[in-house]
């Protein structure tokens, strides 16, 4: 079974919101996950915990060995809430005499039944998933999703991935009660307010990015395709929009290309927008800067980013006792004294600040001076 993350059990209980403060709360019944679970109110505010439960339940999956085969796959899919997807294998051409090479006929047919293995494989482990993840439902969580429209498919097929979207519709609130109109701008709204708190990490924080940009696809919605990202693509690409928008094979294979480019570095730039300004005001600043020397420094893709702000943090991290002035947040020996400007806390060498700050002696009794 999969190890817990070594937190204490308060810390894990409150972490995970399936404990409730007078009230015997609902625990999971995978060893070592018990509070890993995803629970429905009606504030419904739970939507970091998703994105923590999520990636705990599939750490669990890869390691724990309930699932057997391509295990890792599986975690995979579960954490971009994506099926697997197997190529079929390319079927050899006739030769001259209308027959079949044998060798290649051979190569075919067993890449072809590996094919249908793995995906009879995967569809047995998307049940599993299935069976896991509603175990680590409470009984409100299992209420609500028994209420939904598309519940007795997903019931019937035991389809995991969908039962993932499905909760995580019902966490933030795409859960059939709203407005239809509504739910689209929450949706988008959801999107633009996802901002890095300050103790939250980037990759919990990408992950939580991700997790409202699915929803609103789930909606049927396009986040990121905006005109204007477009059209700059374009200018820097040296085209035109009636270019793209002309008829042809051409135009749309390269419309498409210029989409998914514009998509992607707008979510990017919103991504990057979103960081901490606590942790990465002053990278932020440095972006603006080269932006006035004519250099374009805004991460294109989620990797950039996440490039970008852990190489950042790190060069704070190195650059922060060396940028310390004398005093700041270093022990320095004083010359005993008083309590004040020029001393410490009595007689004798004091520890503590230096000139202006207050320090603590080593020395006998407490002195008292001017500051």
């Amino acid at each position: 079974m999969a190890k817990s993350d070594g937190r204490g059990a308060d810390a894990t209980k409150k972490a995970f919101s399936s404990f409730r403060p007078g009230k015997k709360g609902f625990k999971a019944p995978t060893e070592g996950l018990q509070y890993v679970v995803f629970n429905y109110t009606n504030n419904n505010n739970n939507k970091n915990v998703f994105v923590e439960s999520v990636k705990k339940l599939s750490h669990h999956i890869a390691v724990s060995g309930s699932i057997r085969y391509e295990a890792p796959t599986a975690a995979r899919a579960v954490r971009t809430m994506t099926a697997p997807t197997f190529d079929q294998p390319t079927k050899p051409e006739k030769q001259a005499d209308g027959a079949y090479d044998e060798l290649e006929k051979d190569v075919y047919m067993n890449e072809l039944k590996e094919v249908k293995k793995l995906q009879a494989t995967w569809a047995s482990n998307n049940q599993i998933i299935f069976n896991l993840f509603i175990s680590h439902c409470s009984p409100e969580m299992e209420t609500k999703l028994q209420g939904m429209k598309t519940w007795s498919e997903i019931d019937e097929t035991q389809d995991g991935l969908m039962l993932i979207k499905l909760i995580r519709d019902i966490t933030h609130k795409r859960d059939e009660t709203a407005q239809a109109m509504l739910d689209v701008v929450r949706a988008d709204k959801e999107l633009m307010l996802c901002i890095q708190s300050e103790h939250m990490s980037l990759t919990s924080y990408l992950a939580e990015f991700k997790a409202r940009v699915e929803v609103i696809k789930g909606a049927g919605g396009k986040p990121g395709l905006h005109d204007a990202a477009i059209k700059l693509v374009c200018d820097e690409k040296g085209l035109t929009l009636d270019a793209l928008n002309a008829s042809g094979a051409d135009a749309a294979n390269k419309k498409a290309e210029v989409e998914k480019e514009a998509t992607s570095r707008y979510l990017a730039a919103l991504l990057f927008d979103g960081l901490s300004n606590v942790k990465y005001a002053e990278l932020k600043t440095d972006i603006a800067n080269q932006a006035l020397q004519g250099k374009d420094a805004v991460p294109k893709s989620y990797d950039m980013v996440l490039k970008l702000a852990s190489g950042w943090r790190i060069k704070a991290s190195r650059s922060a006792s060396s940028n310390l002035e004398p005093g700041t947040a270093m022990y320095q020996h004083g010359d005993g004294g008083s309590r004040g400007g020029d001393g410490g806390r009595g007689r004798g060498p004091g520890r503590g600040a230096t000139s202006g700050g207050a320090s603590r002696g080593r020395g006998q009794g407490r002195g008292s001076g001017s500051r």
